[in-house]
């Protein structure tokens, strides 16, 4: 009988795990950063529909040049949704691709503090180019087997490098990519290699496996939701709340408050109790170009949970903006 109640057990545990391949069509690549020479990166997105985790470790960010490494050797899991005791958003985590700093996982959490689950793989010391390239998530190294979604930019200038235009190939004949016509290039998303600090979102979650997929975006996003309007057309505010987060945990030694900024300008937090003491205020933060940013307002130990008012001052040269909004501190 202690031999069955055993069995019960494991398979329980193991039905607790986050799930893996058989969930691995809901893990897609939601936006990629070329534009910084060693600092590129790929955001990818949980878009399951259900409660339980998925475990991404054992994915490949696969690349057209170099060893692509493992995404870890330790258990990451992303949700479908943002769990409220977390300080980063758990449907997303940032693949860095040129970089051996320590993976953040399940173990470690935002070990930097930064709200965002990082990932450092240490793949193609050139990284992605800023005239074309391929980036594939995948369950191994070979572009021929096991690919989960994909994605080719291009400047179009008729000069496919063969490297890539092989990946591409790779990618049409799993069905992961479609093109139409003879020029390899035209089923690209455009872009234009002379500008920088720009990125290429995916402009819905529907993924249809093509360049319809993806927009070119001055507005960086890394491990938050993309930004779909014009940034001079947002209310010509100097920035927005995107998604107020507003439960947090009086475990933690500090909150993040996650803003879009639409132009250069210096903001800075306050953290007020219910009846108006101060007891935060974060440093002066000079963003200077549009963007996603976290506002970082550290807590003092043993805060007492409850209600809190925060609020956010942006100047910019011609205008001054407040937003002020309420946040709960739970135990």
């Amino acid at each position: 009988m202690k031999t069955f109640y055993l069995a019960i057990l494991i398979l329980f545990v193991l039905l607790r795990q986050p799930s893996h391949a058989q969930n691995s069509r809901n893990i897609i690549i939601s936006e990629v950063y070329y534009s910084s020479s060693g600092n590129d990166w790929v955001e990818i997105k949980c878009i399951s529909s259900g409660s339980d985790g998925i475990d991404i470790s054992s994915f490949y960010a696969t690349m057209y040049y170099g060893t692509n490494e493992r995404l870890s050797a330790d258990q990451i899991t992303l949700y479908s949704f943002d769990k409220p005791d977390t300080p980063y958003d758990d449907r997303f985590a940032v693949i860095y691709l040129t970089s051996s700093k320590p993976d953040e996982t399940d173990f470690t959490g935002d070990a930097n503090k930064n709200g965002i689950l990082e990932i450092h793989c240490n793949n193609y010391s050139s990284s992605l180019w800023n005239s074309e390239a391929v980036i594939a998530l995948d369950t191994n190294d070979d572009p021929n087997d096991g690919m989960i979604d994909f994605l080719f930019y291009s400047n179009q200038d008729s000069s496919i490098n063969s490297n890539v235009e092989d990946y591409v190939t790779s990618a049409v004949a799993t069905s992961e990519w479609k093109i139409s016509g003879n020029n390899i290039q035209l089923s690209s998303v455009k872009i234009n290699d002379s500008q920088n600090n720009i990125s290429i979102i995916r402009n819905s979650y529907s993924d249809t496996n093509s360049s319809n997929d993806f927009k070119i975006s001055a507005q960086l996003t890394p491990g938050k939701e993309n930004i779909f309007k014009n940034p001079s057309r947002i209310d010509k505010k100097l920035f927005n709340i995107p998604l107020k987060k507003n439960i947090f945990s009086a475990k933690q030694n500090q909150i993040f408050l996650n803003i879009n900024t639409n132009t250069s300008v210096i903001i800075e937090g306050r953290l007020f109790t219910s009846d108006g003491f101060m007891i935060s205020k974060s440093e002066k933060y000079s963003l200077p170009i549009s963007g996603n940013y976290n506002i970082e307002l550290k807590l003092k130990k043993h805060t007492v949970p409850g209600l809190y008012v925060a609020l956010l001052e942006a100047n910019s040269e011609f205008k001054v903006q407040k937003e002020k909004f309420v946040l709960v501190i739970a135990e």
